[in-house]
């Protein structure tokens, strides 16, 4: 398989996330439709399906399933070779290689690798689309407090972001599919799942419920599901 660098890593860096949410191993499954990843973040709080459709690929073999461990570090070396690379894999070996450089790691058994299993259909009061960008910087905003936590609130057309701490910040952005009604709250791990978001994603929203986030580009699809910080009475 041949591949641009810069896709792999985008692709890479949006399932892997960041912080206490950092993905570091899962089962990468090469369809007929292409690379497609399930996971849950170590602390059981995130959850990321992922595909990486065939069109993003210079060449695509569907292998079906290997183990990959360690992705911060895959994605450091990938970074590390020529603009396009050639992905073979051969048994336990996975090796990386470009027109004069070659890597070569072994693979975790796909055995040792906990299947994520597929998630039911979740149902939310409000989904609308919105720039990334503006969700980041209120996080950017918030984080002169240390810890903070990011409010979300629907009205009629419009989407609050407010945020605690002893600085407090608020936006409001005109968003004509928000229906209103939904107040709900994130921390840290809505913080580390955008974090190498790009671009418009859909936000999915019920209130002291888990959000879904969808960013859809020309090669990938993202879907990721937040745990709130739920409110007590």
């Amino acid at each position: 398989m041949k591949i641009k660098k810069d896709i792999l890593t985008d692709f890479l860096k949006k399932i892997n996330m960041d912080g206490n949410e950092k993905i570091e191993e899962a089962l990468f499954n090469f369809t007929e439709s292409g690379l497609k990843i399930s996971a849950v973040t170590p602390s059981k709080i995130n959850r990321v399906d992922a595909t990486l459709k065939t069109s993003a690929f210079i060449s695509y073999e569907a292998i079906e399933k290997i183990g990959v461990q360690d992705i911060t570090t895959l994605i450091k070396i990938i970074g590390k070779f020529s603009d396009e690379i050639e992905l073979i894999v051969e048994g336990n070996i996975i090796k990386l290689k470009d027109g004069n450089k070659e890597m070569t790691t072994e693979l975790i058994d796909v055995q040792f690798i906990t299947a994520v299993k597929d998630m039911k259909e979740l149902e939310f009061d409000d989904s609308f689309t919105i720039k990334v960008e503006k969700i980041k910087s209120a996080i950017d905003d918030a984080s002169i407090n240390g810890e903070y936590n990011l409010e979300f609130k629907t009205g009629e057309k419009a989407f609050q972001i407010s945020t605690s701490g002893k600085y407090k910040f608020k936006r409001n952005y005109i968003v004509e599919e928000a229906n209103g009604g939904v107040e709900v709250a994130f921390g840290e791990p809505l913080v580390n799942a955008v974090k190498n978001l790009t671009g418009k994603i859909e936000l999915n929203l019920k209130s002291n419920f888990p959000a879904k986030i969808l960013e859809k580009t020309e090669h990938s699809i993202i879907s990721l599901i937040v745990s709130p910080r739920i409110k007590s009475d």
